[in-house]
């Protein structure tokens, strides 16, 4: 197997984490979101590239199945492409 010297062309940037602990206050979900947010823009720009759409999903530990579980997740496509933290923020914490 060949190394590639050139990275191919991304279809998606994931910028996603655990939580160490449990995790059920909003607005350390929506601050952590607000990370993850500027993060894959950074990754963006870095590519020069853009994004066509956004997706966001949470999850609980599916190996703690005597807790209640929890999968929910949000997509939304832009109405233009775009690597704008400002504009990202604004659609991921409206999702």
């Amino acid at each position: 197997m060949e190394l590639e010297e050139v990275e191919p062309d991304r279809q998606q940037i994931m910028v996603s984490r655990s939580f160490a602990d449990r995790v059920e206050d909003h607005q350390a979900i929506a601050q952590a979101l607000a990370t993850f947010a500027v993060r894959a823009c950074e990754k963006l720009r870095a590519r020069g590239l853009v994004t066509a759409g956004i997706w966001v999903f949470a999850h609980s530990d599916v190996f703690r199945q005597e807790l209640r579980q929890h999968n929910a997740s949000r997509t939304i496509s832009l109405p233009a492409s775009t690597a704008d933290t400002t504009v990202v923020l604004g659609v991921v914490r409206k999702l």
